[in-house]
């Protein structure tokens, strides 16, 4: 969970000064407003939030190189599964919790 497992983390991590990044697009919480939240306070505290994509490619700078070929294999089903996600509804009821 962002919010707890991340957060928590994080900010120990940035306590204890150490340049923090995470992948925003990798975590998630209970309900879209926590996520926001702690990614709000995350950043504000001073980690990076980055994305698949941008992490994918930050570490492929030279796409001349022999591994480039295989990220490039990594990328299309990767935008299909994000588009996916993107047209799913945003909030679910909660599960498992049953008024009687």
């Amino acid at each position: 969970m962002t919010s707890v497992c991340l957060a928590f983390a994080a900010s120990d991590a940035l306590a204890d000064g150490f340049e923090v990044s995470f992948v925003v697009d990798a975590v998630g919480d209970t309900y879209k407003e926590c996520h926001d939240t702690a990614v709000l306070r995350l950043t504000r505290a001073g980690a990076v939030p980055r994305t698949t994509s941008s992490m994918i490619a930050e570490w492929f700078r030279d796409w001349k190189s022999p591994l480039a070929q295989a990220v490039r294999t990594i990328y299309p089903p990767y935008y299909e599964e994000l588009a996916a996600l993107k047209q799913a509804p945003e909030a679910y009821a909660p599960a498992g919790l049953v008024r009687r």
